[in-house]
């Protein structure tokens, strides 16, 4: 209920009045807030916390999967956006089954430490990614005029 009142109430709210320069502040913020979301979330003792915190956590995963399903829907033509959503999905899933046996072999290491170090840092990775190369990539590559076979 929390994910899709993320994407239907929160995002349109919030994404619409932005140009491309708040979205990627937008992206930036969501990032930041699931990156220390998951590690206060593993620190507290508290059960009602961690619900708090995870409700903010599925709220910026809802309103960062909107914008960015919105923004690669437009890189590609009408006729290939259905083949770009396969293999974004097919990537997805993939990563779906990578994800779980890579925190397995991780918590293999150090079962408390390893996994949330490599989540949160792959959530700064994704941060970086976001602020040196969206608005070249994914901004701007909408702009370009779309070719068609």
């Amino acid at each position: 209920l929390t994910y899709a009142l993320s994407q239907g109430v929160v995002a349109k709210r919030v994404v619409k009045p932005l140009g491309p320069a708040g979205r990627i502040r937008v992206i930036q913020l969501c990032c930041i807030a699931l990156g220390f979301g998951r590690y206060f979330a593993f620190h507290t003792q508290s059960l009602p916390v961690v619900y708090a915190i995870f409700a903010c956590i599925i709220t910026a995963l809802g309103v960062l999967n909107t914008i960015l399903t919105a923004d690669t829907a437009s890189l590609a033509s009408p006729d290939e956006v259905g083949g770009l959503y396969g293999v974004l999905e097919s990537v997805e899933s993939v990563a779906g089954i990578c994800g779980p046996i890579a925190g397995g072999s991780l918590a293999l290491i150090d079962p408390i430490g390893a996994p949330l170090t490599a989540v949160v840092g792959l959530y700064f990775v994704v941060f970086l990614l976001v602020t040196f190369g969206y608005d070249k990539l994914i901004i701007r590559g909408k702009s370009e005029p779309k070719k068609t076979a």
